[in-house]
């Protein structure tokens, strides 16, 4: 059964990939009529999901998957709110509840949430060991962070840096990495007109009692990020 982790900024972990989605329901279908198969689609295998795979040949070949999510994107925000109403049917006013909770996040920010995994999940005790890799997302600070850590724009190579960090915590059980919407002179550095957006960051990760470099490039193509006929990340 799948099992989600809600915190006052929500954050699915879902270690499963999904069909092709259906023909953008979430532009067909006002929210409050998505199942929770739609939503649990949207959060894990969406336009704005993608991953970094880091391979290992140990024993046997497998991977530790890095995925990047935009919770500030409007159809994930409504996909965590209608989950929230799911997990709790029958409360009374807690549709107003949920909106409220939608509709207070930050509209200037861009937030990325990160979830790790192994693939296959087998390995994730013996060899991936969660319990390190949430405690080097607890410990690296933002300054060590912002130094490696970009959004870059596909066509106009406008580049967002990292405004905050949050570390995973008993609120908020996983990393999330904050960026800008706006630059200096208050124009956006992202629009529906460029070509992709790349994350770019390092971490250094403790995998088997060493130290290894993860070089992260992830990226989103922006042509399938809109959401009303608006761009949204």
């Amino acid at each position: 059964m799948l099992r989600r982790v809600f915190s006052p900024i929500p954050i699915l972990v879902i270690a499963i990939t999904f069909p092709v989605l259906a023909a953008k329901f979430w532009d067909k279908r006002d929210y409050s009529s998505w199942t929770e198969e739609n939503c649990l689609m949207l959060i894990s295998d969406s336009p704005w999901v993608t991953e970094y795979r880091k391979r290992y040949q140990i024993r046997d070949q497998w991977a530790h998957v890095l995925r990047f999510t935009f919770l500030s994107a409007e159809p994930i925000k409504r996909a965590i709110a209608q989950l929230r109403f799911i997990d709790n049917p029958g409360r009374a006013n807690f549709r107003a509840q949920v909106e409220k909770w939608m509709n207070a996040t930050p509209k200037d920010e861009i937030i990325i949430s990160v979830t790790s995994f192994a693939v296959p999940a087998s390995f994730a005790e013996d060899i991936l060991r969660p319990e390190e890799v949430n405690q080097y997302f607890r410990n690296v600070s933002f300054e060590e962070l912002a130094e490696k850590t970009k959004l870059i724009a596909g066509r106009s190579k406008k580049q967002a840096p990292l405004k905050k960090y949050i570390p995973p915590s008993s609120n908020s059980p996983y990393p999330l990495f904050v960026f800008p919407k706006l630059d200096e002179s208050g124009q956006p550095f992202f629009t529906g007109n460029d070509k992709s957006v790349e994350l770019r960051t390092e971490f250094h990760m403790p995998i088997l009692g060493g130290v290894t470099r993860y070089k992260v490039r992830a990226k989103w193509k922006v042509r399938h990020m809109f959401f009303k006929n608006n761009f949204t990340l």
